[in-house]
């Protein structure tokens, strides 16, 4: 997908008027540039957005992008767009899943290391969210101000990491070794939203089988990280069906057969990709690992 949509409101008076954040990547000459009336402040987002995307683990791409704050004639303030113009870059070059952007209103500062900062005019936004019958996603430091709303649905977030978590996106880190992806990747169980009691037996019944279950540990996500060096039947199966492989370990839906938090690590030197199952690949190439939910 080279182009993305997301949704955000622009504060007129005590109205939150609806703005349609377009995101399109094209091939040419490197370039960030945003269009649609943008004021100063607006216009600083891009070197914002970079730098959150880049910190918080993305790729940012060194490609022609143009969004587009629409309608044109509303003037645009405040760093609010700094969310909604992320998350549909990340759409638009398909490290997030974009078919599920319509439901979600999108409205927060980024910090340079991909934290959330608050924003004004939560309530107006979530009061409007609610008419056009979608979910508010806000920082956590205005979600308070958003749940004033009556019947509104307002979700809190504190970093990009965490709405890539929430969503169960896809997520990958890429960097060479000490730059942090085995630390970010052993915090996403804590971020994650809670198992239900479904996932929490099927996660409990598969450490049984190995003798590793532990009543402390019920409910909590598991989060595998085999060596570089391991062989593709311990990843994915091999001829003897007794003994679990990797991503079943990790596993906690058997009926898609995903595996959630599957980290390769202790990567020095490339090798070839292995494909596990669709939507998760683990590659020993540079410190690569993908993390893959549903």
């Amino acid at each position: 997908m080279s182009l993305a949509i997301a949704h955000s409101r622009a504060l007129a008076g005590m109205q939150a008027e609806p703005v349609t954040v377009e995101l399109h990547v094209a091939n040419g000459n490197a370039s960030f540039n945003l269009v649609g009336l943008p004021e100063v402040e607006v216009r600083e987002s891009r070197d914002r957005v970079r730098a959150a995307i880049q910190t918080a683990g993305f790729e940012f791409p060194y490609r022609k992008l143009t969004a587009n704050l629409a309608p044109a004639e509303i003037p645009k303030e405040s760093g609010r767009f700094d969310l909604p113009i992320a998350i549909s870059l990340l759409a638009a070059t398909g490290q997030l899943p974009g078919k599920r952007l319509a439901e979600f209103e999108f409205a927060g500062e980024l910090g340079l290391n991909g934290d959330l900062r608050p924003v004004r005019g939560a309530l107006a936004m979530a009061l409007a969210a609610k008419s056009a019958n979608r979910v508010l996603i806000v920082p956590a430091a205005s979600a308070g101000e958003a749940a004033l709303a009556p019947g509104a649905q307002v979700l809190s977030a504190r970093s990009l990491l965490e709405i890539a978590a929430a969503g169960r996106h896809n997520l990958l880190l890429v960097g060479p070794p000490g730059t942090g992806k085995s630390m970010l990747a052993h915090r996403l169980p804590g971020i994650l939203p809670p198992m239900s009691e479904r996932e929490a037996i099927e996660s409990a019944a598969l450490r049984s089988l190995v003798g590793k279950f532990s009543a402390s540990e019920f409910g909590h996500r598991p989060i595998r990280a085999p060596h570089h060096s391991a062989s593709a039947a311990a990843l994915v199966g091999g001829v003897l069906i007794r003994k679990l492989f990797e991503t079943m370990h990790a596993n906690r839906d058997n009926e898609k057969n995903i595996s959630p938090y599957l980290e390769c690590r202790n990567v020095s030197k490339p090798s070839k990709s292995r494909s596990l199952t669709p939507g998760t690949t683990v590659s020993a190439s540079i410190g690569l690992a993908k993390f893959a939910s549903s």
